[in-house]
């Protein structure tokens, strides 16, 4: 099956142009425009983008004996995430992504990168499809936690009809092969589901106090009703004794 020279996705026999990239058949790879910039919250305890342990740095260089490779500019890219990137940087580190993979169509960490910047919209706009596109093919490309990000879009409906089993057993499976991120989002799910517990609890805890509170205040109105009854007997009777006694 034919690739994209752009962005390296999938193309079916017969395609004009990329589903992903929008870039046309046969076209050469051109470098990366800029693109819009929309910050959106990330998730909590999910890191936006996974960085390498590296020193900082922020281009390439101009005078390097050999060529770049497509690892080189993922690790420039990730250099840039270690240090609180700006927005300019973020865009920088994106483009850096999508050289890499102008560079190796079958790169599957580029895949799972480019997959981060369009699901949390850093570097570029927030694009569920493209999110989906490449976590899918980071996945086939067995970059488990490019599988982790597959599942939490099959969990949340992103980019994709919503599937939790299914969403649950790409993350289960990224888990078993040492996804951090797989890890996370487990961890994470277990804690939703203590938290609803707990909120459970505490509403049927309310709802007996309600039950036994609406159970004393109907014994309290039917002792009182007793009592009046009783007392109108008595007072009746006092009363026919002293007109007829």
């Amino acid at each position: 099956m034919p690739k994209c020279k752009i962005c390296g996705a999938r193309l079916k026999d017969g395609m004009n142009s990329c589903p992903m990239c929008g870039a046309v058949a046969g076209a050469s790879p051109t470098p990366a425009s800029s693109a819009s910039v929309r910050m959106t919250d990330v998730p909590r305890g999910i890191a936006p983008v996974p960085a390498v342990q590296s020193g900082y740095g922020v281009s390439p260089s101009p005078g390097a004996v050999r060529a770049m490779t497509a690892d080189d500019f993922i690790e420039l890219g990730n250099q840039l995430y270690e240090n609180n990137p700006t927005p300019s940087q973020q865009r920088e580190a994106f483009r850096y992504y999508q050289k890499a993979l102008s560079l190796d169509a079958d790169n599957a960490r580029a895949h799972m990168l480019l997959g981060m910047c369009y699901f949390y919209g850093t570097g570029t706009g927030e694009n569920n499809d493209l999110a989906y596109r490449h976590f899918s093919e980071a996945h086939f490309g067995n970059e488990c936690d490019g599988t982790a990000m597959l599942g939490l879009c099959y969990c949340q409906g992103t980019g994709v009809g919503q599937d939790i089993d299914k969403g649950l057993g790409y993350i289960s499976d990224a888990n078993r092969n040492g996804s951090q991120i797989a890890r996370q989002i487990l961890q994470e799910i277990d804690e939703m589901a203590r938290e609803q517990e707990a909120q459970e609890e505490a509403e049927y805890r309310q709802m007996c106090r309600e039950r036994e509170w609406a159970r004393q205040e109907e014994e309290n109105r039917n002792a009182a009703a007793a009592a009046a009854i009783g007392a109108g007997v008595f007072l009746g009777g006092a009363l026919l004794g002293a007109l007829f006694g």
